[in-house]
């Protein structure tokens, strides 16, 4: 039988075999296509031949049968590192994927938020704009309300106060004017005009007022009262002498012999008229 010097061992998914001086390595890769290398080797044995004795040959061989075979499986483990980095990668790319996505739908969440706040706080202020004009116009209401109520009563009090103020007027002008003439009539004088005169403030100002009633038209306070007739100025010459005045050296001269009887009736007849 022909002796042989080949051997090997198994590697990450796939093996390496050794014939002397060359080892050849196959790995499948995740690709799942099928990597082949071929290497050479040198044993330190053909530079040291002490090395080839027997018993220390032995350890040589072994450890170079560990070098070569630590070789082999770190280049099969080279194309699963990769791999193993591609995952990683993906891992990583996946994770940042899904932190974005998820920071994003929190910024839209966020948005989506806001913008629901910002409605209802629009809701909010037109509801309490609304509620404010309503407030408004109804103070505005109560506001008419109160106004046509003091004017109603002011008009109603300004209706009072004059109708007590023509009463008022009424009773001086009957006691004071038709009763006092009427004494005077009885005692053989002749009252020919009424005047009552009063004064009343108006706007912080003084306003006077004056009635004069002609009795010859209205003897009575009934007939005056049933038409309300009166002036507020007197005849031009009222009070003045109507009669032909005294001319000296003319039909109607001054007397110059009076008596006191006569003095008396002059003194009576000027205190008439004035």
């Amino acid at each position: 039988m022909k002796r042989t010097s080949i051997g090997g061992q198994a590697l990450m998914e796939g093996i390496m075999m050794r014939n002397g001086n060359q080892y050849a390595m196959t790995v499948r890769k995740p690709d799942q296509s099928i990597e082949t290398k071929v290497e050479k080797t040198k044993s330190i044995g053909d530079d040291y031949p002490i090395l080839k004795a027997p018993f220390i040959r032995g350890v040589v061989n072994f450890a170079e049968s560990l070098v070569v075979g630590m070789k082999s499986l770190n280049y099969s483990a080279s194309f699963f590192e990769e791999e193993e980095e591609e995952i990683e990668e993906k891992e990583k790319n996946s994770k940042k994927e899904i932190k974005e996505k998820k920071e994003k739908q929190a910024e839209i969440k966020t948005e989506e938020k806001k913008e629901k706040q910002a409605e209802i706080m629009a809701e909010e202020k037109k509801e309490k704009q609304t509620e404010v004009k309503k407030e408004e116009k109804k103070e505005n209401q109560d506001e008419l309300k109160t106004e046509e109520k003091v004017e109603k009563q002011s008009e109603t009090k300004t209706d009072e106060e004059s109708s007590k103020e023509t009463e008022d007027k009424d009773q001086l002008i009957e006691e004071q004017l038709y009763k006092v003439a009427g004494m005077e009539r009885t005692e053989g004088n002749s009252v020919r005009y009424l005047v009552l005169y009063t004064t009343n403030e108006v706007d912080g100002k003084v306003v006077d007022e004056c009635i004069i009633i002609d009795t010859e038209k209205f003897p009575t306070f009934a007939d005056w009262e049933a038409v309300r007739d009166y002036t507020n100025t007197l005849p031009v010459r009222y009070g003045k002498a109507q009669k032909t005045p005294y001319v000296k050296a003319s039909n109607k001269d001054l007397e110059t012999d009076f008596s006191n009887e006569m003095l008396d009736q002059l003194q009576t007849d000027l205190h008439n008229v004035l």
